[in-house]
């Protein structure tokens, strides 16, 4: 029998997670699609209003700024937009550790106590129970949490817990992920927390991604795969009132249902007697 690779939580998160990578890569697009176009404009009606160079757009009057100006606008909306997916990005991965900690305790019957910052929540389930996940990965989590504060916050100055972060852990944390990876634009010691680039947003959202991945390793395999049959069992029998009937037809039937969920929800490789055993059911 193997041992669970995964939880049935991941898969929501990643999914937001690429509509965020998704939405990223159109602003992007649309910021590269129109630069040419406004710099050409810039240069040939420098002191036009935009309700001049633009009056087909019904907006061009409320933004009402020269060409030349208009120039900047676009610079700062970009870096807005990439601090919105990076903050977004952050949300669901910490949204995720909440999410797979209940469903760690749901799963081993146990009540798990969250509190914030639910990344120290976490940190603090993994010591206990010894798990082998790479601390600077954690480190990293708390990184990007902290960073993602001062986006969400419009901070100006840096927090004390952020400075402290970059003066002890920023030299580590660079050195872990460029042995790990490419991480172009991401600098860990800068302390501009709200300005990006786009190189670096990328990079950032591609390490919010394997956070919550090895997150999930992690946690699922602290699920034993009774817990597993158990909790997928009790749903069947909850749910589909024809699982109920106590015979070796049906049993069977909801015994390759279990064995189905294991592997697609928690990646577990099973055999159907194994399953039958845990839950003292005979397959006869």
């Amino acid at each position: 029998m193997s041992l669970p690779t995964k939880t049935p939580i991941r898969n929501v998160h990643m999914r937001a997670l690429a509509s965020v990578n998704d939405q990223l890569c159109l602003t992007l697009f649309m910021h590269e699609d129109v630069a040419a176009r406004w710099q050409e404009l810039a240069t040939l009606r420098p002191t036009e209003f935009t309700s001049e160079v633009f009056p087909d757009n019904e907006f061009a009057e409320r933004i009402h700024v020269p060409m030349t100006s208009l120039l900047s606008f676009r610079d700062a909306q970009l870096n807005t937009s990439l601090g919105v997916s990076f903050a977004f990005a952050v949300e669901q991965l910490l949204l995720f550790i909440e999410a797979v900690l209940r469903h760690w305790g749901d799963i081993a019957e146990t009540p798990i106590t969250l509190a914030d910052p639910i990344d120290e929540t976490l940190n603090q389930h993994l010591v206990t129970h010894t798990v082998p996940i790479e601390p600077l990965l954690l480190r990293t989590v708390k990184y990007l949490r902290l960073r993602r504060n001062h986006v969400i916050h419009g901070a100006t100055e840096l927090s004390s817990e952020y400075s402290k972060l970059l003066k002890h852990d920023a030299p580590g944390l660079q050195k872990f992920w460029e042995a790990r990876s490419s991480i172009p634009g991401l600098i860990f010691g800068d302390k501009s927390p709200t300005t990006f680039s786009p190189s670096e947003t990328i990079t950032l959202v591609k390490l919010v991604r394997v956070c919550l991945e090895e997150i999930d390793t992690s946690v699922a395999g602290l699920l034993r795969p009774n817990w597993i049959f158990r909790s997928i069992n009790a749903g069947l029998l909850k749910d589909r009132h024809e699982l109920r009937v106590r015979n070796p037809v049906v049993v069977g039937r909801r015994i390759r249902k279990i064995k189905h969920h294991s592997g697609s929800m928690y990646g577990l490789h099973v055999q159907a007697s194994d399953i039958a055993s845990a839950l003292g059911e005979s397959l006869q």
